[in-house]
């Protein structure tokens, strides 16, 4: 899902530029382009501070079941039911 706002993100920008070039819709056009850019700059660093905690779980622990539980306790609302 972070994916896909970070397309819409680039497509609001490609489209707040475009409103900016024309006559019409110039003021529209700029809090396209800055709300955006707001928005990839969030998604970006929420993707940046998550490889960082996985990264630190599979640096500390060769075990993989170790490995899932240091990933179980730092995002404990993407855990799997592991039955």
């Amino acid at each position: 899902m972070c994916g896909l706002g970070m397309l819409l993100a680039v497509a609001g920008i490609a489209t707040g530029v475009y409103a900016v070039r024309r006559d019409r819709g110039r003021t529209f056009g700029y809090a396209g382009i800055a709300v955006s850019v707001l928005a990839l700059v969030v998604a970006v660093s929420t993707l940046v501070w998550f490889g960082r905690q996985a990264v630190q779980c599979a640096a500390r622990y060769s075990d993989s079941l170790e490995r899932s539980h240091c990933l179980d306790a730092r995002f404990p609302l993407l855990r799997a039911d592991r039955g």
